[in-house]
């Protein structure tokens, strides 16, 4: 993600298309909504840039906005339109083609997140959860090298 910090806002990252010559268009705005953030008071002001800009989608997050944390707009024949943001379902992002989640977490309260899928089940990791992803892994494959070893030493006893 690439920061815009003083052009739309503190919390506000694109994904541009870094192919072909010349300005690249964004094609993907995040707006997170934090304390530093005055909630609303220059909302409108802030969707009249995104709309110049000619970003393709905008996903805003707000973890303190009771049951409609994510609102999402989608570039319709030129114009950012809100879209309908389904309560039961996951809402396809068409720029990453993954599916957004709110879900709790721990220390933050609500998060926001993509899965590959639309149950939400290959969710996208953070850091956190690769690394430790990564260790279980490692050191699965750690036990299984020293089962190996073992059952190597018992051949050669015999």
């Amino acid at each position: 993600m690439a920061s815009n910090r003083g052009r739309f806002g503190a919390d506000w990252g694109t994904v541009v298309n870094c192919h072909g010559h010349g300005r690249a268009q964004p094609h993907l705005a995040i707006e997170v909504i934090s304390d530093h953030d005055a909630r609303d008071r220059h909302w409108e002001r802030k969707l009249a840039a995104y709309q110049r800009s000619g970003i393709r989608e905008l996903a805003r997050f707000d973890p303190e906005a009771g049951e409609n944390p994510l609102s999402l707009w989608d570039r319709v024949e030129g114009d950012l339109v809100e879209r309908e943001v389904s309560k039961h379902e996951l809402e396809l992002s068409d720029v990453l083609g993954a599916y957004w989640i709110v879900e709790p977490a721990r220390e933050v309260g609500w998060m926001l997140r993509l899965s590959r899928d639309s149950a939400g089940s290959e969710r996208l990791l953070t850091d956190d959860e690769a690394r430790r992803v990564e260790a279980e892994a490692r050191r699965a494959a750690e036990a299984r090298v020293r089962e190996l070893e073992a059952e190597l030493a018992l051949h050669k006893v015999r």
